[in-house]
């Protein structure tokens, strides 16, 4: 019994850094998007920043 509400709690902890992860990398998505604006940079590189973000979320969630 001891052992199944380790491994449920080992999980639990698991998924809450993920979300923690998640939420981080949309902070600084946005944040990012926010600073390419004042800056007024040109399309590509904020289309590139986008893909990396979206890159990094990907990883993220698959190695869970």
């Amino acid at each position: 019994i001891y052992s199944i509400i380790i491994i449920f709690y080992q999980w639990v902890m698991c998924f809450d850094l993920m979300v923690v992860g998640v939420n981080i990398i949309c902070f600084l998505y946005v944040f990012d998007a926010l600073i390419m604006k004042k800056h007024k940079k040109t399309g590509i590189n904020a289309g590139n920043v986008g893909n990396d973000k979206i890159n990094d979320k990907r990883l993220i969630t698959e190695s869970f």
